[in-house]
């Protein structure tokens, strides 16, 4: 049988009978904006559909954001703007996978480009369905932070 303590600093710890262990693999850290995982694997994009994308068995029917511990759906736009990247760079990921719309319409400025860049932080990019797989492979193993734009 397992309990679910939650304490106000927004907590959680999941457990059986007996001490709780903060080290178990089962501690999540509750957000407003998404949700944390701080313990026990690495968030997985598990399916893409147009308009709705699966992350970890939660489905998302707007863009996502996605850094090594959360996922916050964020306003669908058709630019990535400075705002995102530097929110991205903050993460100090060592790729940013953007993932441009099934179509390919969410536009780069030549600036975004350069902030990546002069951070020494390697941009991929592509159509969503495309890019899926390389945040997948690349996401246990390095830091990375993936944009996805989840319609045209």
């Amino acid at each position: 049988m397992y309990v679910v303590y939650v304490c106000a600093s927004n907590w959680l710890w999941m457990g059986g009978s007996g001490p709780l262990d903060p080290g178990s693999k089962y501690l999540l850290r509750v957000s407003w904006r998404g949700y944390q995982t701080l313990k026990g694997g690495f968030l997985r994009i598990d399916k893409f559909a147009f308009g709705s994308i699966v992350i970890n068995g939660k489905e998302h029917k707007q863009d996502v954001f996605i850094t090594d511990d959360f996922v916050e759906e964020r306003e669908s736009s058709h630019e990535i703007t400075k705002d995102v990247i530097d929110k991205a760079l903050l993460h100090e990921p060592e790729f940013i996978i953007v993932g441009r719309g099934t179509s390919g319409m969410v536009k780069i400025p030549d600036e975004i480009r350069g902030m990546v860049a002069k951070n020494n932080v390697e941009l991929i990019e592509g159509k969503t369905p495309d890019v899926i797989k390389d945040f997948n492979n690349l996401k246990g193993k390095n830091k990375v932070v993936g944009i996805f734009h989840l319609t045209c």
